[in-house]
């Protein structure tokens, strides 16, 4: 006996993720296969990595490590998503990796696994949060953005944002929001300078109830020259 069966739909190729080779970079501080630091927002780039474009929200005050069938594997550690799209995933890499280690990077969408991409690690390793001018994005004691029509201040404070700056005291868990009580501060202090003049700064840390985003607070020195001048920030090497 035979018989014919007429199936309509359609036929599609199986698609698994592909990482880009050294696509895995520091949001803040773009450099191909540079280390990163324990806790740092990234930039995974490559292709089929998401089945369409999606920015997962807080539940229960943590990000979700698994978000429409779509995980970043750190070494034996999911990461935290911030968001997704064919061709680029925002994670955090999870504090407990370790520094001056190298792990592997795997990409699971649907039930298909990247190839793992290596990268490695460094105690801290900070990006400036910055418009593609190159002028830093900052705001004053009020929370105002720093502009042309409202400069900073000799002798006054203005807030800095920025990634990877590393281990804190006390100790943040791996996605979730920092605490606004007791303050997280970075555990390796870092140095800025303003106009080439040491800035005082009186808090380096996680900013209260976000995930994975650090601030200085700093104060401009009073003999900085008006106008653009360079700020820089140091810490550790």
């Amino acid at each position: 006996l035979r018989t014919t069966v007429e199936l309509i739909g359609q036929v599609k190729a199986n698609l698994a993720p592909i990482l880009d080779q050294r696509g895995i970079l520091n949001n803040l501080h773009r450099q191909s296969g540079a280390p990163l630091a324990p806790g740092t927002i990234v930039e995974i780039y490559g292709s089929d990595l998401a089945g369409g474009q999606a920015q997962p929200g807080l539940e229960g005050g943590r990000l979700p490590d698994t978000f429409n069938n779509v995980s970043v594997l750190v070494g034996s550690t999911r990461a935290p998503l911030y968001f997704l799209s064919s061709g680029q995933i925002n994670a955090q890499l999870p504090f407990e990796l370790k520094p001056d280690e190298q792990y592997p990077v795997v990409v699971r969408s649907g039930g298909a696994f990247s190839v793992a991409e290596r990268i490695s690690m460094a105690p801290v390793r900070p990006g400036l949060a910055a418009f593609d001018d190159g002028r830093v994005i900052a705001q004053d004691e009020g929370f105002q953005l720093i502009t042309d029509a409202n400069p900073a201040r000799r002798g006054r404070f203005i807030i800095l944002y920025l990634v990877g700056m590393g281990a804190t005291s006390p100790s943040v868990a791996t996605g979730a929001q920092s605490p606004a009580t007791t303050l997280a501060t970075v555990t390796e202090a870092p140095q800025v300078t303003i106009d080439g003049k040491t800035a005082r700064t009186v808090f380096a840390g996680l900013t209260p109830l976000s995930v994975g985003l650090y601030q200085i607070n700093v104060e401009v020195p009073q003999d900085a020259a008006a106008g653009l001048r360079p700020l820089v920030v140091t810490q550790g090497d």
